[in-house]
């Protein structure tokens, strides 16, 4: 499985210096190309998971009142308008960080998720 730990070290700075944190990301990235396809699979359960809630997700979490008292939209339009290039966005969900990217910054955007049922939303 991928070490998403690493990918947690990279976007949470916590006490991590901005290059510690670099590090962290080139670390999940590297690991992200190493991995077999097959290896990179969310369990069946997770997923079913998320499909029973994708119609609901929206609402439920992204306009709740702890996503509006953390700044949720904040964060996403912080991270998502430093992309620029090729960009690969995973568990991209229902696409909410998508308003945020910068086209003119951005060449391409491929966004995947292991759920079926946000990605048709």
């Amino acid at each position: 499985m991928l070490p998403l730990s690493l990918l947690n070290l990279a976007v949470s700075p916590g006490s991590r210096s901005l290059a510690d944190r670099r590090c962290f990301c080139a670390a999940a990235a590297a690991a992200v190309i190493a991995t077999p396809p097959q290896a990179v699979a969310a369990s069946p359960t997770t997923a079913a998971i998320y499909d029973a809630e994708a119609s609901a997700y929206d609402a439920a979490y992204a306009d709740s009142l702890v996503s509006r008292a953390v700044g949720f939209d904040s964060l996403r339009r912080s991270v998502a308008t430093r992309a620029h290039g090729d960009v690969l966005e995973l568990g991209v969900g229902t696409g909410l960080n998508l308003p945020f990217y910068e086209p003119a910054s951005v060449r391409t955007l491929t966004g995947i998720d292991a759920s079926s049922g946000m990605l048709e939303l």
